[in-house]
């Protein structure tokens, strides 16, 4: 029973690395380095702890063993959801949300510079921006999105949890996380359900929600 046992999990852990290894060549390795960053949460505050370069196969063999051991969290940056399908459009990408900000700003009075980065005129765009043109600009480019379906079998790995600082709804549409937002204490649920912590803000919560003094996304807070 124990030899079968043990046959069985090296059959499984194989098949995770080889799944991985297809996965994580395509999606990650994108110069054939795999940069893990581990972070603890401590009094809400994500604070970085280590860096970690894993390379080549060694790399993806320890990590489908993390994976395995459902000891490797994902932490998926604003890159994994740029040119997916929106309510309205597609997701941009930080330049493109920069362009579109400041045409929204100058239809409505007001003026961006050349000098001005991406937090420069997101300030302006929550400060001048009408709030009809600033809900349809959250609603059209970042809610209703949905990936491609290899980044939801991604997704669908057995993934403990998961960070990420995307503001659009693609990963929770596209998989079985559930959102966590920063907006409020967090209390741990008790079932075992996936929680993805949107360390950025929720444009789905912009976009429905009125208290300005509560939007976090594309700010600097």
């Amino acid at each position: 029973l124990k030899k079968n046992f043990n046959t069985r999990n090296r059959i499984i852990l194989k098949l995770c690395w080889f799944f991985l290894t297809v996965l994580l060549r395509k999606y990650i390795i994108g110069f054939n380095r795999v940069h893990s960053l581990f972070v603890e949460r401590k009094k809400g505050i994500f604070m970085e702890r280590e860096i970690i370069y894993l390379e080549g196969n060694d790399g993806i063999e320890k990590l489908a063993r993390m994976a395995y051991n459902k000891s490797l969290i994902p932490f998926f940056g604003a890159g994994f959801s740029v040119c997916a399908t929106a309510a309205n459009g597609v997701v941009p990408d930080g330049q493109q949300a920069r362009e579109m900000m400041a045409k929204i700003i100058k239809e409505s009075g007001g003026s961006v510079s050349s000098g001005d980065d991406f937090f420069d005129v997101s300030t302006k765009f929550f400060r001048k921006a009408p709030e009809p043109q600033r809900k349809k600009f959250f609603e059209d480019n970042f809610t209703k999105v949905r990936l491609s379906r290899e980044l939801g079998d991604f997704l669908s790995l057995d993934w403990p949890y998961a960070y990420t600082i995307n503001v659009d709804d693609g990963i929770e549409n596209s998989s079985d996380f559930k959102e966590v937002l920063p907006y409020h204490n967090l209390t741990k649920p008790k079932h075992g359900r996936k929680l993805l912590y949107k360390l950025h803000g929720d444009a789905n919560h912009e976009y429905l929600q009125n208290d300005a003094g509560e939007n976090i996304v594309f700010s600097t807070a």
